[in-house]
């Protein structure tokens, strides 16, 4: 089971599928959180599994937000993708194909003597 967190200071936004279609889970998320200072606003959407949490960093920081999602078993941190994680394999599968594209480029290359040789030699 993976969850998906997208933070940006002051907002974050969490995919979990103890969310999804579970509307008593989705009023034990906003009863937690509605009332805690520094909770400016929770937005929960059954269908997805995903709560948006907009919070006044001053008084709050993500890991105490996430730290109270952790305690009430809304999340599991070492189950957590990030945008940050996200974007780093989506990098490196693009390294990686890169470096196939230049080595068939760097073979093509090479053997296209040994190949033109190989047509004379036919003809």
């Amino acid at each position: 089971m993976s969850y998906y967190i997208h933070h940006i200071k002051g907002r974050i936004r969490l995919k979990t599928p103890v969310l999804k279609n579970n509307i008593e889970k989705k009023q034990t998320l906003i009863n937690l959180f509605e009332f805690l200072r520094g909770i400016n606003g929770v937005s929960v959407n059954t269908i997805n599994g995903s709560v948006i949490i907009h919070y006044d960093p001053d008084i709050l920081n993500r890991d105490d937000i996430l730290g109270i999602l952790q305690l009430h078993r809304f999340v599991d941190k070492h189950h957590v993708i990030s945008n940050d994680n996200r974007m780093d394999r989506f990098i490196e599968t693009i390294r990686k194909e890169i470096r196939k594209a230049m080595f068939a480029m760097a073979f093509e290359l090479a053997l296209e003597p040994v190949g033109l040789s190989f047509v004379c030699a036919l003809i």
